[in-house]
């Protein structure tokens, strides 16, 4: 019997993925550990636990958590843990007018997203009323102030890849009135 559990222990690797999407989102956990495991016992990081192969679960805050999934076969018990990110979810405010006059409110214009920091791409261009690109920036802390140009309607087009690294995409109109 040691004799079996000696190489049962050999050839088994654990391991798991998931889905990795926002806060808000339901995440599949994926077992994919080799071997003929019986048991799961899935922790987490949240204070919520599965006993399912392959759970799905909800997080309700974005965060780092660590999650555990302990498989079982026999007396044979086998652990690996690994840090999910679960980033926030994008909620989008692209404002349609700006008053470039140094008053100090609502000076630029600004795209406001929630943990700006973790984008993988993002691009912003302003054009004119002729087409004409006036302004472009792919750093998402950057504003376009305004600043030389008349009061009038202007094109933006922003896109950018967003928690579950699909590709986000808007265009609109934004106002200059001073």
């Amino acid at each position: 019997m040691d004799q079996y559990n000696n190489s049962f222990q050999k050839s088994e690797e654990m391991d798991f993925t998931y889905e990795p999407y926002c806060s808000g989102d339901t995440i599949v956990f994926y077992d994919s550990s080799s071997g003929c495991f019986d048991s799961w016992y899935w922790d987490f990081g949240d204070n919520n636990f599965s006993t399912e192969r392959n759970p799905l679960h909800y997080y309700t805050k974005p965060a780092t958590y660590s999650v555990t999934l302990t498989a079982k076969k026999n007396t044979y018990v086998q652990s690996i843990t690994k840090e999910v990110v679960i980033k926030p979810k994008v909620e989008l405010f692209i404002p349609n007018v700006f008053t470039p006059n140094n008053d100090g409110i609502n000076d630029k214009f600004i795209i406001n997203l929630p943990d700006i920091d973790t984008l993988s791409v993002f691009n912003l261009k302003i054009f004119n009323r002729w087409g004409r690109k006036i302004f472009e920036t792919k750093n998402p802390h950057d504003y376009w102030d305004g600043k030389n140009f008349s009061d009038g309607v202007y094109y933006y087009y922003l896109s950018f890849k967003d928690c579950r690294n699909k590709l986000f995409k808007a265009k609109g109109t934004v106002s200059i009135l001073r």
